[in-house]
């Protein structure tokens, strides 16, 4: 998110947070492939409004809902397991 103001970025997350609950933020980071799609969203959500600030409650709650139809959970357990596979493999 481009601006200069990292102490609104901060406040920003932490509505996230307090919005979205400690298990889906959880899960959005646990996910790179989901936590991207939902901070590309997010970040044309701070460019649309002129500010981190400024971005609205649904808008926050919109770019979870797009991060989860870009990357669901079929997709996020296929990733998962590949990569304990390749884990195992290389043991």
């Amino acid at each position: 998110m481009l601006t200069d103001n990292q102490s609104e970025i901060d406040a920003l997350l932490k509505r996230a947070l307090t919005i979205l609950g400690l298990e889906a933020m959880e899960e959005l980071l646990a996910s790179p492939p989901r936590f991207s799609a939902w901070s590309r969203t997010l970040d044309r959500a701070v460019k649309t409004q002129g500010s981190p600030k400024a971005v609205t409650d649904e808008q926050i709650i919109g770019a979870a809902k797009i991060a989860y139809n870009v990357w669901p959970d079929a997709a996020e357990n296929l990733r998962s397991a590949l990569k304990d596979g390749q884990s195992a493999e290389n043991r």
